[in-house]
């Protein structure tokens, strides 16, 4: 949701920019009043609801980073909020870092964007290093975000967490109770990580001390800052740990009472308390379209606590609201459905679905997976491996079936990625899948044999039977390279690097040339075959050319076969009278020998 994104950014700059306007200094001249002056732009299109603009200003003024931290940051905040690659943000929330010098923001609050964006990334360690000089709640809260990232990290997606790292988490949560005990969010982490695990007793004590302290913590204190006032959401994540099925029943209750759109994924516990029966939770899961809003916990001085991304927005093709629905959320609610009537009215209602879920496949809070659907109809696949905010792979869909997609193949490392972009973009079309019919890398073209190649990064399930196929990502992602492409490709189009705005064709067995061709357009427009090359052994053997693109090949060349590409003889027939008229020989000693035959008498007596 961009507009929401904006706004909470709106609320991070606007402060320190009015406070900047009240200093009476005279404004400087150079540089660093030309950054002032993009800052300026920037924000003022951003709080006129001019999102695009806002960002276009702050990329334009990025040569002035090296004079000014504050448009650094800003551009960092902005790319994050406004969905682009979260690396391309640490890129340049460190460049504020490195340049160090403020006028409207602080050091601190750039380490706190750091922080978030690391932990976001996965990139656990180093965001605990950076946070280790600070010690407020936000400090403490993002500092338990990585701990328990780590904690997941040892087996992604599963219960099964590593021992040691349960135990960290364990300790700096029990530490941050103590310091902050009226701090929600903290304990919604608490609540988060013990619900993904089949035994909680390791983490019981502190799930009790929780419950003791949940009416303070979900009841709104006008006296409490922003930040701390409530979170009310914290009355149905507890429901499972409340050992008294009544006392679950009236803190979920009252909680769904006192919200016009509850959260769905209060649905689950409604259910299982019987509050709502099952056709109401199917009926509460589909209803749109809207979109709740995630409560954040964002003040100047706290940082960056709950900025969360929101999962919600238009999609780019159908430009339709909708609200998401995640994965798990209708498993769970499958599994709690009493009745054959039920899960059918949850099958009919997925068959006619329109709108997106989505799927924490790592239980970190943050979604890799989006599928958009139209009537029931896969349309779109979207998987964000690296959880920078851009998709490394979107599978598009026709009649149900993958018909292309986009593919990112990533770069060496996190270090790469940062400096250098997202990686090699592959777009690949299936005749029929999961084989391929073509793809396309870096202005070259792949023609595999038909039903040779295959290429399969998702296969299907049913989340409810008979209901739609759902795209389940296969385990381990098939990983594709330009060499495998290759490989099983039958020819290989691309750019020829002779003949300008030329296309080389290259027919290939089992990875090998066998016959390259080259087609030019001449000063007419109309497409010609520039030269012809035929290989032995993957190496050129012999080359027809036209230079001229007349339509004959006046000039042939033949190649050394043991040794790749090294030119043995150049000859040329100028006037098509079948002798060739000029010739370049390679010599014993690498030198070129250059004659003609200026008579024409089929002998060429005039060397150089």
């Amino acid at each position: 949701m961009k507009s929401l994104r904006f706004m909470v950014m709106a609320f991070f700059v606007a402060v320190p920019l009015f406070l900047g306007a009240q200093n009476p200094e005279t404004e400087e001249a150079g540089e660093t009043a030309i950054a002032r002056r993009y800052h300026e732009w920037a924000l003022d299109a951003l709080l006129e609801g001019r999102s695009a603009e806002a960002l276009a200003a702050l990329e334009r003024g990025a040569d002035y980073a090296s004079v000014s931290s504050d448009l650094s940051y800003f551009l960092a905040l902005a790319r994050f909020m406004e969905g682009r690659s979260r690396f391309s943000a640490l890129e340049a929330c460190r460049q504020a870092l490195e340049t160090d010098r403020w006028e409207l923001y602080e050091r601190k609050e750039a380490q706190y964007l750091e922080a978030v964006l690391l932990v976001t990334l996965r990139f656990y360690e180093e965001a605990l290093k950076v946070l280790e000089r600070w010690d407020d709640s936000t400090a403490h809260y993002w500092r338990l975000r990585a701990l328990k990232g780590l904690a997941h990290a040892g087996n992604p997606g599963t219960a099964g967490f590593g021992t040691d790292a349960d135990q960290s988490f364990l300790n700096a949560m029990a530490l941050a109770m103590d310091r902050f005990p009226r701090d929600p969010y903290i304990v919604r982490l608490l609540f988060e990580y013990a619900a993904a695990k089949d035994r909680p007793g390791e983490s019981r004590a502190l799930v009790d001390l929780a419950l003791r302290r949940l009416p303070v913590l979900i009841t709104v204190v006008d006296s409490l800052p922003f930040a701390l006032a409530n979170s009310p959401d914290l009355a149905y994540m507890a429901a499972p740990f409340i050992r008294d099925r009544e006392e679950a029943r009236r803190y979920v209750a009252a909680y769904r009472a006192s919200e016009e759109q509850p959260n769905p994924e209060s649905i689950p516990a409604a259910l299982n308390l019987g509050l709502i029966n099952g056709k109401q939770a199917v009926d509460e899961l589909f209803a749109r379209p809207y979109q709740w809003k995630t409560r954040l916990r964002a003040a100047p001085q706290e940082g960056f606590k709950g900025l969360d991304d929101t999962t919600g927005g238009i999609h780019p093709k159908t430009l339709q609201l909708v609200r998401p629905i995640e994965k798990d959320l209708i498993l769970v609610i499958r599994d709690l459905l009493r009745s054959e009537d039920e899960l059918e009215y949850l099958k009919r209602n997925l068959l006619v679905f329109s709108g997106v879920i989505t799927e924490d496949r790592d239980k970190d809070g943050i979604v890799e997976t989006e599928t958009w659907y139209l009537n029931g109809m896969q349309r779109e696949y979207r998987y964000d491996a690296d959880q920078d905010g851009v998709p490394d792979i979107t599978v598009h869909f026709a009649q149900g079936l993958p018909s292309r997609a986009e593919i990112t193949i990533p770069l060496a490392n996190a270090e790469d990625m940062v400096m250098n972009g997202q990686g090699r973009q592959v777009l690949l079309h299936w005749e029929q899948y999961p084989a391929v019919l073509e793809a396309a890398l870096e202005g070259a073209r792949y023609l595999p044999r038909p039903l040779d190649y295959f290429y399969a990064p998702v296969s299907f399930i049913q989340l409810v039977p008979g209901a739609p196929d759902y795209p389940d990502l296969a385990e381990p992602l098939p990983f594709l390279t330009g060499r495998s492409l290759l490989s099983f490709a039958a020819v290989l189009e691309r750019p020829s690097g002779e003949f300008e705005n030329a296309l080389e064709r290259i027919e290939l067995s089992g990875g090998i040339p066998v016959k390259s061709t080259v087609y030019a357009r001449d000063i007419l427009g109309v497409e010609r075959k520039a030269a012809e090359t035929e290989f032995r052994q993957g190496r050129p053997f012999i080359q027809h050319i036209d230079l001229d693109l007349d339509g004959r090949m006046e000039t042939i060349r033949r190649y050394d076969p043991a040794d790749a590409y090294v030119l043995l003889l150049s000859e040329s027939d100028w006037d098509g009278d079948g002798m060739y008229e000029y010739a370049e020989t390679r010599q014993s000693d690498g030198t070129i020998k250059k004659s003609w035959d200026l008579n024409r008498d089929g002998i060429r007596e005039t060397e150089q």
